[in-house]
């Protein structure tokens, strides 16, 4: 029992020091393995009365620790993370992290800069084809210290509208007899769905915002807008089959509407690939 005690204080000792920034991961390893070894044989010592056999000493570390954990014992220190940024930290760097999916985005669209409490100038217009090959070019210098901007997908993208008077709803004329005579109610019928791709699956999700809801109908980014007159259409990474195809070959893609909060174009579900459109980046997430 006086080996174990010893043991257990000393791998205590270990979790709470603080290891140097440069040398963490690689002294987290060896503290582990050493750990493992040295606890594995304190204990087969304790159960034999003995000193541990040359094979539990010869026992892979890693083997020992996965061991150990299963069966609920010894202290393993957790291995250090990076340094996670604040919600104000990114905010004052022109990024935005959506508490709802973790998600952070640039606040500003593409081609504008961010002058430390707005976007100025203006936004890039770009070919569905040339948005996708723009991040490659786009994070080699990388915005805000990170070099892991992609284009969002369609689901991630929807994920940002803000509608403030709720979805539209889809109605239904039904014609009932009455006392009074024939009369025709509105009916309610919810919100009208569309299903969008989300890695290899179908999500579905309301359509637009409702007719009355302000524009622009998008969450805390975009930061005094983006001036496009009648247009506010985001690109996301998602081809669509629908519309005009050949040869297997998509001509359309999936995109947002901040203007209406409309997911795809007037038809529904897609955009020409070769119509300009605006991008934003997000980081995060998959």
């Amino acid at each position: 029992m006086e080996i174990l005690k010893f043991v257990c204080v000393a791998i205590g000792a270990i979790s709470l020091f603080t290891l140097p920034a440069t040398h963490a991961k690689n002294r987290f390893e060896k503290t582990l393995d050493t750990i493992a070894t040295v606890y594995a044989g304190a204990a087969l010592a304790q159960r034999q009365g003995g000193e541990a056999s040359a094979e539990i000493q010869q026992t892979k570390p890693s083997q020992v620790a996965i061991e150990l954990l299963l069966k609920g014992g010894g202290i393993v220190p957790e291995p250090p993370s990076e340094e996670i940024e604040t919600d104000e930290q990114l905010i004052a760097s022109g990024q935005w992290r959506d508490p709802e999916t973790g998600l952070i985005w640039m606040r500003c669209a593409l081609g504008q800069n961010w002058t430390g409490k707005k976007c100025d100038g203006e936004a890039l217009q770009l070919v569905w084809k040339d948005s996708v090959d723009f991040f490659p070019l786009f994070n080699q210098q990388g915005f805000a210290g990170h070099n892991d901007w992609r284009l969002p997908n369609i689901a991630e993208l929807a994920s940002i509208r803000y509608c403030n008077t709720g979805w539209q709803h889809e109605t239904e004329s039904v014609s009932r007899l009455t006392t009074s005579g024939r009369v025709t109610e509105s009916i309610d019928k919810g919100s009208i769905m569309i299903d969008v791709p989300n890695n290899g699956r179908i999500l579905e999700l309301p359509k637009r915002c409702d007719y009355k809801s302000k524009t622009p109908m998008v969450k805390n980014i975009l930061a005094n807008g983006v001036n496009v007159g009648n247009s506010l259409v985001f690109w996301s990474s998602n081809e669509s089959s629908g519309g005009s195809t050949d040869d297997n070959i998509n001509y359309n893609a999936w995109g947002v509407n901040f203007k209406s909060g409309d997911v795809g174009g007037n038809d529904g579900v897609y955009y020409d690939k070769t119509r300009n459109n605006f991008v934003i980046a997000v980081r995060g997430g998959r």
